[in-house]
């Protein structure tokens, strides 16, 4: 069964199918926009996104939330045509085949786990505790360096090890 194969509005070709711009924000979470190829216009009715009349679009974004290891699609409308209404996001149900689908796309490359273990560099631990002496993305003030390796074993493929001995 091809991911997304019950709707007609996303329907990813596997090369085309990909994660850009992470973003990580305040409440745990990684965003990654994903470009998408589709007319929104033959799908919502009257919004005429694709027009030379208007200048607004559509972005769609997976969410990874690490604290409880989801993923969620979101769907951004972006409205600069009419100041009367506002942008607006739809979050887009998901079955079971479908997240697999995703978190596969997700964890197949390692960037944004490395780039995670990279940015934890600067972030101050208590050399005697070996606790989190700031929050550091999902992780809290307090949380054990062994708690926060063993989310980076976890996630990435080729282990800790690997993280340590490639990126002193």
């Amino acid at each position: 069964m091809k991911p997304f194969n019950k709707t007609k509005l996303l329907k990813p070709i596997d090369d085309n199918f990909k994660l850009e711009d992470m973003i990580q924000d305040d409440e745990n979470n990684i965003s990654f926009y994903i470009p998408i190829y589709f007319n929104p216009d033959l799908y919502f009715e009257n919004i005429n996104v694709a027009t030379s009349d208007n200048a607004d679009y559509i972005n769609l974004y997976l969410i990874y939330n690490i604290n409880n290891d989801a993923i969620k699609l979101e769907i951004m409308y972006n409205n600069l045509f009419d100041e009367i209404y506002c942008d607006f996001s739809i979050d887009v149900e998901l079955d079971e085949v479908n997240q697999n689908y995703l978190r596969k796309i997700l964890f197949e490359k390692q960037e944004f786990i490395e780039q995670l273990w990279i940015t934890m560099e600067d972030i101050p631990m208590n050399p005697e505790t070996e606790e989190l002496e700031v929050d550091y993305s999902s992780f809290k003030i307090g949380t054990l360096k062994k708690d926060i390796w063993e989310w980076f074993n976890k996630h990435h493929k080729k282990g800790i090890n690997y993280l340590l001995n490639e990126f002193e």
